[in-house]
Order: structure tokens, then sequence, then C-alpha cells
């Protein structure tokens, strides 16, 4: 058997049971999405929250991960819980130009 034979055969087909949701195709630990400090400090909450959407998935064994080497489940939760943080940062901005033109109104 050949060396890419004996990858894709030792490959999990399944996603296992692991609290993150994300799990590695390659050796089934936990992934982590691995996103920049620096937009977070820069820019609060809206800025963790883009960075973190945007930012890749990789093991702590085998390093980073392409999104077209998950699992189609794992791989649709990512996307789902990426436009969800986007989504969030949209709302947190909306809510503070809503806070900021009242309290605005007011005084």
């Amino acid at each position: 058997m050949s060396d890419h034979q004996n990858a894709t055969s030792s490959m999990p087909q399944t996603p296992p049971s692991v609290p993150t949701g994300y799990w590695c195709p390659r050796c089934g630990g936990k992934l982590k999405r691995e996103a920049s400090r620096g937009p977070g400090m820069l820019f609060g909450l809206i800025g963790a929250l883009i960075a973190s959407a945007f930012s890749p998935l990789k093991c702590q064994k085998c390093g980073p991960i392409p999104t077209n080497q998950l699992h189609a489940d794992v791989r649709r939760k990512y996307r789902t819980n990426s436009i969800l943080m986007v989504t969030a940062a949209v709302v947190v901005v909306i809510t503070a130009v809503v806070v900021l033109s009242i309290f605005k109104r007011d005084h």
C-alpha cells in the first residue's frame, strides 16, 4: 500500500465527539481557530469577532488544516459559526450607534 493510501485509510470517516465541535481530519484531535490578537487589541470586541471569523483552523499535533480537508459536517459548522461571528460584530456596531444616538439626542 502506498503512503497516500495509508494516510487516507487512517483518516476518521465520521467526526469523533470533541467538545469544540471541530476535529482534525488527520489525527482526530481538537482544532482551534488560530486568530491573531492584534485586531482584537486594536478594535476591541468587533475586531476580535471578525478576526476570529476569518481565522484558519489549527490542530495541536498536525498544524494548520485547510477547510477543504474538513469533514462536510465540520466545514458546515465552521462556516455557520463564522457567519454568526460576523453577524454578532454587525449587531454590536449597530447597537453602539443606536445607543450613542440616543445619548446624543438627550443631551
